[in-house]
């Protein structure tokens, strides 16, 4: 998470508007401590979720539905993004502007014409 909290907000001035969504999917360990630690030291907001039905679909399902942005980017709790990650979303749609959509991986991105 601390990637996701790092210099873009700086660099990029159209991600001065980005929520960050957390899914919590069904953790028991300190994971909602951390998150609430984690959304008390950043700069933008932080909603935090729970999805008791365990999932990958369940916990995306969950989340982009409570997202309001035109944009939205996934990531997974065992993916370590790149500090830019969050710019190089935004870029395949600036670069990309005919793309349909674009899917941003760990480290890779796609975009789709249609």
């Amino acid at each position: 998470m601390r990637k996701l909290g790092g210099t873009q907000h700086a660099r990029n001035p159209a991600c001065s508007s980005r929520t960050l969504i957390v899914v919590d999917n069904g953790s028991s360990d300190s994971t909602s401590h951390v998150l609430r630690e984690f959304a008390r030291s950043v700069s933008f907001p932080v909603i935090i979720l729970n999805e008791a039905v365990p999932g990958l679909g369940r916990a995306r399902n969950r989340g982009w539905r409570a997202a309001s942005g035109e944009i939205i980017a996934f990531t997974d709790d065992d993916c370590y993004v790149l500090p830019d990650f969050l710019d190089s979303a935004l870029e395949a749609f600036v670069i990309h502007s005919s793309a349909q959509y674009a899917v941003v991986f760990c480290a890779s991105l796609v975009c789709i014409s249609c």
